[in-house]
């Protein structure tokens, strides 16, 4: 089994990869591994990104309500990357079970994101009341 299939070496686990030995810049720097650097250049923005967002929570009180919801709006792009380094690097990228697990995970985040970002729909209106409040408008007769 080589480095690739363990489960348990990843980011900083990668150090001690002893196929690919990678340097610190280079599971630290997006695009600076030289082994598939697109795809690993992609999990490392996205792992960069999980990791602002994540610790966005402790700063919450110092960078304020606004800034933290802005910072959580990320949270789609940091899976949208994980997903794309996962499925264009890893060794098991087009085997069934893990398309199927893909598609598994992925199918009610893209419905809830739509449901999300669509724009909401306005409820009609109620015909004014003519007068006040409680007041029922009477019709001549």
């Amino acid at each position: 089994m080589n480095g690739f299939t363990d489960p348990d070496k990843h980011g900083l686990f990668l150090l001690g990869d002893r196929y690919l030995h990678p340097s610190l810049s280079d599971i630290a720097v997006p695009f600076a591994m030289a082994h598939q650097p697109v795809w690993t250049g992609i999990g490392i923005i996205g792992g960069w990104l999980a990791a602002i967002v994540t610790f966005s929570f402790y700063a919450r009180k110092w960078i304020g309500n606004r800034a933290w919801r802005w910072l959580h709006r990320w949270t789609l792009a940091v899976y949208a990357l994980s997903l794309a380094h996962t499925v264009g690097s890893g060794t098991d990228a087009r085997s069934p079970w893990l398309m199927a697990l893909v598609v598994f995970i992925t199918t009610p985040i893209v419905f809830g994101a739509t449901y999300r970002f669509l724009p909401a729909a306005k409820e009609p209106r109620a015909p004014a009341l003519a007068g006040k409040a409680g007041v029922v408008a009477r019709t001549g007769s």
